[in-house]
């Protein structure tokens, strides 16, 4: 559960760093190298376009938004579905977690930097001002965003409502033993599509966070499939793929 409430508070925090140009932004822009546009660019509220090769305004704060909702959903979910477990996490693991929602909240807008720099004056009176024709890109990868949210909580619900020591037999968990952590890569890949700078179609510093996280889930289903292994036999679960099905 620390994990979900941290994430959602980074997230919380960066979003209104990035609406209202707060000063811990301010103070990490101005410390990166790179052109400084000049104080008084801005006279008046204005959204200003970035340059080709950086995330624009809308798509950082999309980037925001969605993973704002994962948190969110998750950190709902550790406190009202999942029942606490009673094996202890290491220091090591503990401080791997915090790192990883650190930067992540960090990837969703590090590509857009030199747009950040131009958007000091955002006219939050106005959020219609953000609506845009969305990208190829969003249209793409929201509905993946959703789809794999709502399988991976009916996930966490059916495994929730288990009697101790049974197998799952929710149809997700047909062909694979760790459907919620496939759908975990699903979203987090989305997320490397929707924060894409413009002009292209991932965010290379996303793409870096998602394979961070199908390495660890992957090293956790193979953890999961020899607990099932060891619980109800090796019979039980030998037609079933650890996480991706026909891929592992």
């Amino acid at each position: 559960m620390h994990f979900y409430a941290f994430s959602f508070a980074i997230q919380l925090f960066w979003l209104f760093q990035v609406i209202f140009h707060g000063r811990i932004l301010r103070l990490v822009l101005d410390s990166l190298p790179g052109d400084q546009p000049p104080k008084n660019d801005v006279a008046e509220p204005q959204i200003v376009p970035g340059p080709d090769g950086s995330q624009s305004l809308e798509t950082i704060l999309l980037c925001i938004i969605c993973m704002t909702m994962q948190s969110a959903r998750r950190l709902w979910e550790s406190i009202y579905i999942q029942r606490p477990g009673n094996s202890k996490m290491g220091i090591l693991i503990y401080i791997a977690g915090i790192t990883h929602y650190t930067m992540m909240g960090l990837a969703t807008w590090c590509e857009g930097i030199d747009t950040l720099r131009l958007n000091t004056n955002i006219p939050i009176s106005h959020p219609s001002d953000l609506l845009k024709p969305p990208r190829i890109n969003t249209l793409l990868a929201i509905p993946f965003f959703f789809l794999g949210s709502g399988l991976q909580h009916d996930a966490h619900v059916h495994l929730a409502s288990l009697v101790k020591y049974s197998l799952p037999i929710h149809p997700l968990f047909s062909y694979t033993l760790s459907p919620h952590y496939l759908l975990e890569c699903v979203i987090y890949g989305s997320f490397v599509v929707i924060g894409a700078p413009k002009g292209q179609w991932l965010n290379k510093s996303l793409l870096y966070v998602w394979i961070f996280v199908c390495v660890n889930l992957g090293f956790g289903a193979n953890i999961t499939r020899k607990w099932y292994e060891g619980k109800f036999g090796r019979k039980s679960v030998e037609d079933k793929w650890r996480m991706v099905p026909y891929v592992y």
